[in-house]
């Protein structure tokens, strides 16, 4: 979770307003289905403890997310996506570098 949420600007700090009818309209602009399960991992994580309850549309998406699929969406695109949900590019960069456990098992599937 990012601990210093003030340095990452307003369009951030509004997500942890949002309602599910907010998440809906924010996704409608990606078609990747993998895509946006690994966005919504991320933006619950990094605003698990400030969003509001009932965040049913967000936890549908996340429950989605899957290592398995991790090779179906880029660190770039993934960077891209985080920018248009208002992340600072300092900030989408750090968040969508995929862990180097998972880049390995990629790899390992790769190879099969």
């Amino acid at each position: 979770m990012i601990k210093d949420r003030t340095i990452l600007g307003a369009r951030y700090a509004k997500l942890k307003t949002y309602t599910c009818k907010d998440w809906r309209k924010k996704f409608s602009q990606f078609d990747c289905e993998y895509l946006k399960a690994k966005l919504a991992t991320i933006l619950w994580w990094d605003h698990v403890d400030r969003l509001p309850p009932g965040q049913v549309y967000l936890n549908e998406l996340r429950c989605n997310y899957s290592l398995l699929n991790e090779d179906k969406v880029t660190d770039d695109e993934l960077m891209e996506a985080l920018m248009k949900m208002g992340y600072k590019k300092f900030w989408a960069y750090k968040r969508s570098r995929t862990p180097l456990l998972h880049k390995n098992e990629r790899k390992k599937r790769n190879e099969t």
